[in-house]
């Protein structure tokens, strides 16, 4: 109990560390010449696809004021392409006028806690283009969608769940699917990164092994792997064929491209670990005798129970009642923490080595199509071990708030986690393809939020 006391302690302690309104650079600090051809790549007309993490979310949702630091963006304006990302730009993206989308989360002082902003008309102020986006990122956007889905009715959380996300509608604007908006605009180089979904909600809700999850309603379990899954019955549709099917699709194009695998979700800040550092086995020693102060030897060990993570959705729970107790839920006997606010060891180990096969997929297929990938698995685990050292010198991690490189939600990057994200894409371009793309200065984006 003393390690979740200390973790809501930190969490209030960054919070008012936080700044609150900081500002949000548009474009970069001079115009970079116009890349159209570098070493075998043919930039002439770049698009990207993917979810939430291609559409720039930030804090929880949209708004023009992230969107112009996705990393699509980011990586148009390194290209030359002049203010990429803004509005009547010629690199356009779905952009909703601030303060965003309903839900969009902003430090609440008072509080001292994330808060959702009440903006139900997610007023988009472009939808009248008459072409496809050049961001064609979705939120909530699985695998399947890429080539299946048209509208909300029928995208993989509708069909599969009931709930389905009006954001497919309002972005895809009944031309088709993100595939087929993709080959309208016929790019000549395109970044795919997909797949994230297939896994994320079955781990912030606080997953269950083998499949068995009976977690929040609504949460879909993880994607199969392949048709031996047990899940395989119920979704008909598994990652292996859905990863080949899309990079086929892709490589029909005969554009250029890049795509990116997927990072252990326990590396992103909506985790914080309840014991850092700590194995299984752990030996430990306590006074057995006051008197003389003898110690005896204990040792730990792990149980099917033993919780190694805390997610970031207990913040909000833990300050109610325990029915009627008068102890805030989580600090009685008659109301613990629930699993859906904690990932066990063995829970872990479930979610890395479903990641672990999804990112075997996406490198064989791609290996076989001759598809560079970026490895962000590496990456999020690098930053999350050792941190990173941006170029003044800045050190920064991914600790929740004061770490700086997650936004609100603790699940999608700041701008600067985008940069970091837009030069690790731009990196492996440049390495496969011999081209000289410019890297984003990380170290601008150190005071965005």
């Amino acid at each position: 109990m003393k390690r979740l006391n200390f973790f809501l302690a930190g969490i209030l302690t960054v919070a008012l560390m936080a700044g609150c309104s900081p500002d949000y650079p548009s474009a970069p600090d001079d115009e970079l010449a116009r890349i159209t051809t570098s070493g075998t790549a043919d930039f002439t007309r770049f698009a990207v696809a993917g979810n939430s993490l291609t559409a720039g979310t930030q804090n929880n949702g949209l708004s023009q004021q992230f969107q112009v630091n996705s990393y699509g963006a980011l990586i148009a304006r390194q290209l030359g392409i002049a203010d990429a990302g803004t509005l009547g730009s010629e690199w356009e993206q779905p952009l909703v006028a601030d303060p965003g989308t309903s839900g969009i989360l902003t430090l609440d002082f008072a509080t001292t806690k994330p808060t959702p902003v009440t903006n139900p008309s997610n007023n988009f102020i472009n939808l009248a283009l008459a072409r496809p986006y050049d961001n064609l990122g979705i939120p909530s956007c699985f695998l399947y969608d890429f080539l299946n889905t048209k509208d909300t009715s029928e995208s993989w959380t509708k069909t599969r769940l009931g709930t389905g996300n009006p954001l497919f509608a309002t972005i895809l604007r009944g031309i088709g699917t993100q595939f087929t908006q993709l080959k309208a605009l016929q790019p000549t180089f395109v970044i795919w990164w997909e797949g994230h979904n297939d896994i994320l909600g079955y781990a912030t809700s606080g997953a269950g092994l083998n499949g068995d999850f009976q977690g929040i309603a609504g949460v879909p379990p993880y994607t199969p792997l392949n048709s031996a899954d047990p899940l395989f019955p119920i979704f008909g549709y598994n990652f292996n064929d859905g990863v080949a099917r899309s990079l086929d699709s892709l490589q029909a194009l005969g554009a250029d491209a890049v795509i990116g695998n997927i990072p252990d979700v326990t590396a992103i800040a909506y985790f914080t670990a309840l014991y850092p550092g700590v194995t299984f086995p752990t030996k430990d020693s306590v006074v057995v005798n006051a008197a003389t102060g003898a110690k005896a030897a204990v040792y730990y060990q792990e149980t099917k129970d033993s919780i190694q993570f805390l997610c970031l959705g207990l913040g909000s729970a833990i300050g109610a009642d325990s029915g009627g107790t008068g102890i805030p839920y989580g600090l009685h006997p008659a109301r613990p923490v629930g699993g859906q606010y904690t990932l066990t060891f063995a829970e872990v180990r479930n979610i890395q080595t479903i990641i672990t096969s999804y990112n075997t997929s996406i490198s064989t297929a791609a290996a076989a199509r001759n598809i560079p990938v970026a490895d962000f698995y590496a990456l999020f685990n690098d930053i999350k071990t050792s941190g990173r050292t941006l170029d003044n010198g800045t050190v920064v991690n991914a600790a929740f708030l004061s770490g700086g490189l997650f936004s609100l939600d603790g699940v999608h990057p700041a701008s600067l986690g985008y940069a970091i994200v837009a030069n690790t894409f731009i990196d492996r371009i440049n390495a496969f393809y011999g081209s000289a793309i410019p890297r984003v200065n990380e170290a601008g984006f150190v005071s965005v939020q």
